[in-house]
């Protein structure tokens, strides 16, 4: 018979004695439960900035453009694209700020324009908008050109299309506009009845510049075409005869693949963005141009 406490078994000489004990009972109520073990919180992850464009108050400048625009924020490198008055510019962006240079006002008219800055999708993330100011001579000057390059400001100055052309006329109320006076050289007065040779006729403003280089114009030859900017002259010889016989003002002045790309505004073809590379290769091959640099003060 096996006893229930314990077990004794006998291997040859040496006895292994196994015991098996009876289990004590366990008393729930006295026993000391495992210590609890706290959950590790889960990390909780920083929120992405939200995306602000702070504009200043006063945002704007002069018709021809050029001043630096800085705006500051949060989370702007979203920003991929940058439009001010529907012209594409080229900005430099980063999370914190948005940087570029104004554009020209695309018709050299005042008023307020939109900004707009868009995502990669296309999508505006914000508005803002820049007044555009006629601040200085070359703005009054270019405001005054796209005003009448087509409309004909016949009530003051009259036309000489019927004589051999406009250009130079028009050329001269530009160069009005910007703020140059009048001399005994060159004038126009009632209405463009009494007028001097030099206000309408090409060679003899031309020979006029050479000379007295009035408000401190300088001489640039067509090699050096990169020195120019808006409202500058530029003056032609299509005939290649040493006699120059049209005129037009510098309307814009751009890069393009790194070449220097120059829009003229002007009567005899009136236009306001012509090319300079087309009128001297497709309207006129062999055409001769140079310029003249016209102080900005």
């Amino acid at each position: 018979m096996i006893s229930t406490a314990a077990l004794v078994l006998t291997v040859g000489v040496v006895g292994v004695v196994l015991a098996l004990q009876p289990s004590e009972p366990v008393d729930a109520a006295t026993s000391t439960p495992p210590p609890a073990v706290e959950p590790t919180p889960a990390e909780t992850a920083e929120p992405e900035p939200a995306f602000e464009l702070i504009v200043p108050d006063a945002l704007g400048g002069s018709l021809v453009g050029g001043e630096t625009v800085a705006l500051s924020g949060t989370a702007l490198d979203e920003v991929v694209t940058v439009t001010v008055g529907g012209q594409a510019v080229d900005a430099t962006i980063t999370e914190g700020s948005i940087e570029f240079a104004a554009p020209r006002s695309e018709r050299y008219t005042a008023g307020p324009v939109d900004v707009t800055f868009a995502d990669a999708s296309g999508q505006t993330l914000a508005t803002a908008s820049y007044d555009y100011r006629v601040t200085t001579p070359v703005d009054q000057q270019m405001e005054y050109a796209f005003k009448h390059w087509q409309d004909y400001n016949l009530a003051d100055w009259n036309t000489f299309n019927p004589s051999g052309g406009d250009c130079m006329n028009f050329v001269s109320q530009t160069l009005f506009a910007r703020g140059w006076q009048m001399t005994d050289n060159w004038f126009s007065y009632n209405g463009g009845t009494d007028f001097s040779s030099a206000w309408v006729y090409v060679p003899t403003f031309d020979s006029w510049l050479r000379s007295e280089a009035p408000n401190g114009v300088e001489y640039i030859p067509y090699e050096q075409r990169d020195r120019l900017t808006v409202g500058d002259i530029v003056v032609f010889d299509f005939n290649y005869n040493g006699t120059p016989d049209h005129i037009q003002i510098v309307s814009a002045v751009e890069i393009v693949d790194g070449q220097t790309t120059i829009k003229m505004v002007g009567h005899n073809r009136d236009s306001d963005y012509r090319d300079l590379d087309e009128t001297l290769t497709v309207d006129h091959p062999g055409g001769l141009a140079w310029f003249y640099s016209v102080p900005s003060v």
